[in-house]
């Protein structure tokens, strides 16, 4: 009951279209922080994260204290905020399942300091 070749060496895969990169142009970027300005400390913290960062949106909003390395002015991304219609909100391990560190600006820290 062997075969005796390989039906899908005729196959052709299919070819995968390469979506492009959606990105915020540096005049956008002034935009949206000069419209922050007049925005809860709070919105304006997590919107500046997110466009320093690169971070995604759960990633930034799983952060704890902890994950602020004051002194070298660094975060520690590890873990996400998730939603499931089952589960309702709770924290997991990031996408990748991996831990990496981000270096802040100056800007950045002082902003997290007076949000803390």
């Amino acid at each position: 009951m062997l075969v005796q070749y390989n039906a899908a060496h005729k196959a052709t895969p299919p070819k995968l279209e390469k979506k492009e990169v959606e990105c915020f142009q540096p005049e956008e970027v002034i935009q949206i922080r000069d419209c922050l300005e007049h925005e809860p400390l709070k919105w304006k913290t997590i919107t500046h994260m997110l466009l320093i960062t690169g971070c995604r949106r759960g990633e930034v909003m799983g952060l704890h204290w902890d994950a602020v390395d004051w002194p070298n002015n660094q975060i520690k991304i590890d873990r996400a905020l998730l939603y499931s219609p089952k589960k309702g909100i709770y924290e997991d391990t990031t996408k990748t399942r991996e831990t990496r560190f981000i270096k802040l600006p100056q800007e950045t820290m002082q902003l997290l300091k007076d949000y803390k």
